[in-house]
């Protein structure tokens, strides 16, 4: 089966068409690369909030001291406070 040669208003259309989805294109890959690069920033966020967050803040947990001034401030303080006057 052989195509009919298109006429100089069809090829016009279509060099329209080309254009205009080129153009389109254009500027939906710059969207695209801001969400990329937005999404690459909070991954890594998440991933300092994982892996480094946590044993810093492990390491800078301090224990309350055995003799507290105000129990009540330390439930498991006071428990034990209770546990030893019985």
């Amino acid at each position: 089966m052989m195509r009919h040669p298109t006429s100089q208003g069809e090829r016009a259309q279509r060099g329209q068409l080309i254009r205009r989805l080129d153009r389109a294109f254009g500027e939906l890959n710059v969207f695209l690369t801001a969400l990329a690069i937005g999404l690459a920033l909070l991954d890594l966020t998440c991933l300092y909030g994982v892996t480094v967050s946590r044993p810093l803040i492990a390491a800078l947990h301090v224990q309350p001291p055995q003799s507290v001034a105000w129990p009540g401030l330390v439930p498991g303080l006071r428990q034990r406070s209770d546990d030893a006057s019985q």
